[in-house]
């Protein structure tokens, strides 16, 4: 569920960045995601437990995209391989 929520999200992310801007959308994916993973401390109902990772594969979406165009946008030009290489691996 999670791969299926984050494959249906990733088309459409690029878009919103644009529109809503990268800081906002990175800022509320991450207070979404906290908020996610603290769900599952009240539940134990598995059809919850699903949709809370479909949910979270919708966020994982957002997240991810937005995090490494944050990145790419404040790594110098001219560093940039570099730069990006050494975001990647961390």
């Amino acid at each position: 569920m999670f791969t299926l929520g984050a494959i249906l999200t990733r088309p459409l992310v690029g878009d919103f960045l644009d529109r809503r801007g990268r800081r906002p959308v990175l800022t509320y994916s991450l207070l979404a995601m906290a908020v996610l993973y603290s769900l599952y401390t009240i539940t134990i109902v598995p059809q919850v437990i699903i949709a809370i990772r479909l949910l979270q594969g919708f966020i994982w979406g957002f997240l991810s995209t937005a995090i490494q165009t944050v990145a790419a946008d404040n790594i110098p030009a001219a560093r940039f391989g570099e730069g990006y290489s050494i975001f990647m691996l961390s």
